[in-house]
């Protein structure tokens, strides 16, 4: 609560399909804060479904994604050097009550 970025989160529509990213400093990792943001965010836009693309090494992204209600949609090949993503899913609006949850401090 002193004013620092922690980090952010973003919406696109790309080929017709919404997309969200987030990016959190590493300070912050670990506090709950990525989940409360996304799914904070998610109860402002109303596009569903909508898709993340997360490395698949990434666990933590990953998990993130899975306490908001997102699903597996498919596997992709992706440029660059993460090789292989996961695109996930969110049908609904599963993600509101982790909205309201404090965050771990």
């Amino acid at each position: 609560a002193d004013g620092t970025v922690a980090g952010n989160v973003v919406y696109w529509e790309a080929a017709g399909e919404p997309n969200i990213a987030y990016w959190l400093g590493k300070t912050h990792w670990g506090k709950g804060i990525a989940s409360a943001a996304l799914a904070q965010f998610l109860t402002k836009i109303e596009a569903r479904p909508v898709y993340a693309h997360v490395a698949k090494h990434n666990f933590a992204s990953i998990r993130v994604l899975q306490k908001c209600g997102f699903q597996l949609a498919r596997e992709d090949r992706c440029d660059g050097d993460d090789g292989e993503e996961l695109v996930m899913e969110l049908r609904s609006d599963r993600c509101a009550t982790a909205a309201n949850k404090p965050t771990k401090t």
